[in-house]
């Protein structure tokens, strides 16, 4: 089976049984087990329960620590991701980016940032709005797919699926090349 067909299985199990949101870090923690692994934009840390569970590591970063006290322990970075070089080059084997491109005025900067301190073969998994929702901080409300791809270089990622989730979401994988 390949891994489109087996992740919308996995989604269409899960939203039965989770939030909108937890289905996308569900989703995420099965992409990102036994790596090095980002998540930009945790906000309060929702991910944190699925990924920090299945990654060999986790950083949070968000542009506040906002984060839950049940998660103090996690390393945090506080940063701005579209400007800051807080991080090394190649630092993680996987960054998990779930509704944040839709915040960024440049969102082609913020992955070209996440291709930066990816290591070669590393896995970037992302998710961002296909339905326009009325949330003041988007700055742009939702993506088309053509949009989506746009974005991507084809020179520095493949992409590995982009698949809509629960119909509000793009949901995708890409490796750094």
């Amino acid at each position: 089976m390949n891994i489109t067909r087996f992740l919308i299985l996995v989604q269409n199990k899960l939203s039965t049984t989770h939030s909108e949101s937890d289905d996308r870090y569900i989703l995420a923690s099965t992409l990102c087990h036994n790596k090095h692994t980002l998540d930009v934009g945790c906000k309060y840390g929702a991910g944190v329960p699925w990924i920090g569970k299945y990654a060999k590591s986790l950083v949070l970063t968000d542009l506040e620590d906002q984060r839950w006290p049940e998660i103090l322990h996690y390393r945090f970075i506080e940063t701005d991701f579209t400007k800051d070089e807080a991080f090394d080059d190649s630092e993680f084997e996987c960054v998990v980016m779930l509704e944040i491109l839709e915040h960024v005025k440049k969102p082609e900067k913020l992955i070209n940032h996440v291709y930066r301190i990816l290591e070669k073969g590393g896995t970037f998994i992302f998710s961002t709005p296909c339905v326009e929702r009325d949330i003041e901080t988007h700055i742009k409300p939702f993506f088309t797919k053509e949009e989506v791809l746009g974005l991507i270089d084809p020179a520095k990622f493949k992409i590995n699926f982009l698949i809509k989730h629960l119909d509000v979401s793009w949901f995708g994988m890409m490796e750094k090349k």
